[in-house]
């Protein structure tokens, strides 16, 4: 028989440790969580439908039209700030709100 080789069976990488998802939401008694069960987690939240990371609620397009309108007066009435950080995230949420319009459109 052959004898038990510590370093060989660390060295697979089998086991899984505390940062394993799993680990820190079972319960007393269940089994610890396997290469394979987070594997097959894995996958089985991949088949979920896919939603486009940071929308959270998709608005009409109403909506959209009017929060558009609303940065860009927002933008001419405090021109004189004068801060391109200030300018540079408004018009950063003006071009986002126009990609989800165009997303919208295109879903109908």
């Amino acid at each position: 028989m052959d004898k038990f080789n510590l370093k060989k069976f660390l060295s697979e990488k089998s086991l899984l440790n505390e940062s394993a998802p799993g680990y820190d939401t079972r319960k007393t008694g269940e089994p610890l969580p396997t290469l394979e069960s987070v594997k097959a987690a894995y996958e089985a939240k991949q088949d979920k439908e896919e939603v486009k990371e940071g929308v959270w609620n998709m608005p009409s397009a109403d909506e959209l039209d009017e929060f558009v309108a609303y940065m860009e007066d927002a933008k001419e009435r405090f021109y004189h700030i004068g801060s391109d950080d200030v300018h540079d995230g408004l018009e950063s949420a003006i071009t986002a709100a126009k990609q989800l319009l165009n997303m919208q459109l295109k879903e109908e």
